[in-house]
C-alpha cells in the first residue's frame, strides 16, 4: 500500500510489540491508585473507561492480540 501511494520502502515492518508491553505494564502499575479511581469515577463513564483501557491494552499485549510494528518510509524528493 505505501509503494502504490509512491513511498519508498526503507524498512520492513519491525515488530516491537514485546518492548511495548513492558510500558503497558508500567502503566496499569500506576493507575493503580485508589484516589485515582476514585477521581475517575467522579468522571463519570469517560474517565472510568480511561482507566479500565490500561487493562485491555496490558492483556491485548500479554495475549497477543495487539501487535506493535514500525517501518520507515521515505517519500521522493522533488527535483523541481
Amino acid at each position: 500500500m505505501a509503494q502504490e501511494a509512491g513511498l519508498k520502502v526503507f524498512s520492513a515492518p519491525l515488530d516491537i510489540s514485546a518492548n511495548v508491553a513492558k510500558t503497558w505494564e508500567i502503566s496499569w502499575s500506576l493507575v493503580q491508585s485508589p484516589s485515582l479511581w476514585a477521581f475517575a469515577f467522579s468522571q463519570g463513564r469517560d474517565g472510568i473507561g480511561f482507566l479500565q483501557a490500561f487493562r485491555a491494552m496490558r492483556r491485548g499485549y500479554a495475549n497477543g492480540t495487539f501487535r506493535y510494528a514500525v517501518m520507515v518510509l521515505q517519500k521522493p524528493f522533488d527535483d523541481n
